[in-house]
């Protein structure tokens, strides 16, 4: 085996140790003569714990294992022997000790990882011309279990055009609406978008969300604003719908996904991101001797020297 030009994030490598497991089980299971192999199950667990930051003892990685304690006792002795795990004392003066992999197991295990990528990646997902590097190994192993596009009997039942949207004035809800609003869709009006900008948006989405009978049926809701919402009790949270919707947090890539959550509880769905650049105009720099700032307070100190509303 050769390892792949694949390399792996945390969250990948986390997703393939668990492709490994269920792929491995039902095999273990249901094969004439088949049962779990000692050394790749302990390996996978260890790994999988290591990963999670969750300490585990030779008790512990033996059940996860699923085999029996006599058996998994004397594999995990002969790879504590062979270098392939340390032993961590727990401290507090017990005698007893945590499991890890050796940097030795890590490695080794890394660039199996990365062969499996690779070629999961050739198999499935890999466009003409891209490395292994740049499929991502995060999302649903299938595209059946990736959310698929609406389909006009999803919606036919839907009076779409009495649905009125308060969004972000900015080329991606203009788009939106307008397509939506295209006559060969027949979804809905332009005037049933309202478009504004952010501070705008903030405004009337507070207004929105504090009204009995709330002028808007669909917000859009800027990230940095979420927790500041779901801390008032503004916000639905969605963990319990998520479960039994055909919404997939894997298909996200998990700082995607993450900015849904505050606090460890999901109470949004990202819809898309966008990345802001600032341009500092030079001479108004150098004729007050600012330096530039780097840091978001330096941002926000500079855009204060330069704030004069009386200057047209």
């Amino acid at each position: 085996m050769q390892p792949q030009d694949a390399e792996l994030t945390s969250h990948e490598l986390s997703r393939i140790v668990d492709f490994l497991r269920q792929l491995r089980a039902p095999f273990d299971a249901n094969m004439p003569g088949g049962k779990p192999d000692v050394y790749f199950n302990i390996t996978l667990e260890l790994v999988d714990a290591h990963l999670r930051v969750n300490p585990i003892d030779k008790s512990g990685l033996i059940s996860l294992a699923d085999v029996p304690y006599s058996t998994g006792n004397r594999m995990i002795l002969k790879m504590i022997e062979d270098g392939l795990i340390r032993q961590v004392p727990r401290g507090n003066g017990l005698k007893t000790h945590f499991l890890e992999p050796s940097d030795t197991l890590l490695n080794t295990f890394m660039d199996y990882a990365s062969y499996v990528k690779g070629h999961l990646a050739k198999t499935f997902g890999l466009r003409r011309g891209m490395e292994t590097s740049e499929y991502y190994f995060g999302g649903s192993y299938f595209a059946s279990q990736i959310i698929s596009p609406v389909r006009g009997e999803d919606i036919s039942s839907i009076n779409l055009g009495d649905i009125k949207f308060l969004l972000n004035d900015d080329n991606y809800f203009i788009a939106m609406r307008n397509m939506w609003s295209d006559f060969r869709n027949d979804f809905g009006k332009r005037s049933s978008f309202d478009l504004q900008r952010l501070p705008d948006l903030y405004a009337n989405t507070r207004r929105t969300l504090s009204e009995m009978s709330p002028r808007y049926d669909v917000v859009a809701m800027n990230m940095p604003w979420l927790g500041e919402f779901a801390e008032r009790g503004e916000l639905a949270p969605l963990d319990d719908l998520i479960s039994d919707a055909a919404i997939n947090a894997l298909d996200f890539h998990p700082s995607v996904w993450g900015t849904g959550n505050w606090k460890g509880t999901q109470y949004g769905i990202p819809l898309y991101c966008t990345i802001e650049i600032l341009a500092a105009r030079k001479d108004l720099f150098e004729s007050r001797g600012l330096a530039y700032p780097k840091t978001f307070d330096e941002t926000i100190a500079a855009a204060r020297e330069f704030h004069n509303p009386q200057d047209d």
